[in-house]
C-alpha cells in the first residue's frame, strides 16, 4: 500500500536501520519536509504521511485536531492516539497500518 505514497520525516538520520529499509522496501517516496509543514501537506492532501520519530509535545499537541478535521490520522509510532510520546505518525488514514508497521518493523 505504500508503493508511490509520499512519505515525509523530519529527519531519516532518526529512524532506525529496519524502519528506513523497510518504508523503501515498500516503496515509499521519501522526502525530509519536517516539522509542522510536513503535517500540513498531509492535512491538506499534498503528502501521504508524516512521521517524526523524534520530537517535543509542543510540536505534536495541534495535530490530532488538524489531522481529524482534514479526515487523517495522527497517532504515535506504536499506534496509541498520543501527542505526548515524543513520537508522531500522521497519514491520510488508508496508509495509516502499513506505515505504523514499517516503523515497528525490527521491534
Amino acid at each position: 500500500p505504500l508503493a508511490g505514497a509520499l512519505v515525509n520525516a523530519s529527519d531519516f538520520a532518526a529512524f532506525t536501520p529496519a524502519q528506513f529499509g523497510a518504508l523503501r522496501a515498500a516503496g515509499a517516496m521519501l522526502r525530509t519536509w519536517g516539522d509542522a509543514y510536513g503535517y500540513f501537506l498531509v492535512a491538506t492532501g499534498a503528502a501521504d504521511v508524516m512521521i517524526d520519530p523524534v520530537c517535543e509535545t509542543w510540536d505534536l499537541a495541534p495535530m490530532p485536531v488538524i489531522l481529524a478535521e482534514a479526515g487523517g490520522v495522527f497517532t504515535d509510532v506504536a499506534g496509541n492516539p498520543s501527542y505526548t510520546s515524543r513520537n508522531g505518525v500522521a497519514s491520510n488514514g488508508p496508509l495509516h497500518p502499513a506505515v505504523l508497521e514499517a516503523m515497528n518493523a525490527g521491534s
